[in-house]
């Protein structure tokens, strides 16, 4: 099984941090945990926790597509 390093085009990809990994032929996907930041790493929504909330979603659901996958498919979400 191969593994490959991923990111969608509109979710903030730092140089140390790998946003996403995926198998050979997107059978499994692992993503790391999101934030409520833009493509260009700026936090966004400050002080509105629900902003936030919805842009670490909006976040996730992007790197989910970007592995080829509907969000309808998540098997497990972790939130702190």
């Amino acid at each position: 099984m191969q593994k490959e390093a991923f990111c969608a085009p509109t979710v903030y990809n730092p140089v140390r941090y790998v946003q996403g990994i995926k198998t050979t032929g997107g059978t499994i996907v692992w993503i790391s945990g999101q934030v409520s930041q833009d493509k260009d790493g700026k936090v966004v929504h400050q002080g509105d926790f629900r902003g936030q909330a919805r842009q670490a979603l909006a976040n996730l659901q992007a790197m989910i597509e970007a592995a080829g996958g509907p969000p309808r498919i998540s098997v497990k979400v972790n939130t702190y």
